[in-house]
């Protein structure tokens, strides 16, 4: 049995032989918390950069433009009206009209076609015209049908004809046209003198008056 001196001893001795131990292990602890307390370094400490961002350095794109609408297309172009369609339209618009207010319109406009070198819807405009009794139209007839005149209007007719003529100045003469008067005079004494002269033909004509 030891002694109390023995006892004493070994109490003193057993603090000694622990201590050193105790020590590791605080140290121990402290470093384990202080490695819990340290950040991950996998978990990301930014945000990450958009996916479209740049690069230092590197050219930003710039927007796409926008799309540009295709031009619409050109009308088509309307094909030419054929001979005599320009006339035939007028006509038959003044015929729906019911209205003889628009003979000098259409005069008018066959002196336009005319003028322009239209010279089948100009005849065409002219013929009508002068059916209706429209004087000026009719002494332009005449006059292109006329073999005595020969001027400017005779282009109207491939040739002239003395019956045609006679028959036009008879209307300008009705409608008031005191020149249709000498014209037809005029012409009388042409087909008289060929008529003399043996012409067969200007002596029919002549059976006119």
């Amino acid at each position: 049995m030891p002694t109390r001196k023995e006892s004493t001893e070994f109490e003193e001795a057993e603090p000694r032989h622990r201590g050193p131990w105790l020590l590791i292990i605080v140290v121990i602890v402290a470093i384990a918390i202080a490695i819990w307390q340290v950040p991950d370094d996998t978990l990301p400490t930014e945000a990450p950069p958009e996916e479209n961002a740049g690069q230092p350095g590197d050219v930003q794109r710039s927007a796409a433009p926008p799309l540009t609408p295709a031009p619409a297309p050109l009308p088509a172009a309307q094909p030419a009206p054929s001979e005599g369609e320009i006339a035939r339209t007028l006509i038959s618009e003044h015929r729906s009209s019911n209205s003889g207010e628009d003979l000098d319109t259409l005069f008018v406009e066959a002196e336009r076609l005319q003028t322009q070198g239209n010279e089948t819807d100009a005849y065409l405009l002219l013929f009508y015209l002068a059916r209706e009794g429209h004087g000026p139209a009719a002494l332009q007839l005449a006059e292109a049908a006329d073999p005595v005149v020969a001027g400017s209007r005779v282009e109207l007719l491939e040739q002239a004809d003395a019956v045609q003529a006679i028959k036009w100045y008879r209307i300008a003469s009705a409608a008031g046209i005191g020149e249709a008067d000498s014209r037809l005079a005029a012409l009388k004494r042409y087909l008289e003198q060929q008529a003399a002269n043996g012409d067969l033909k200007a002596q029919r004509q002549l059976l006119q008056w």
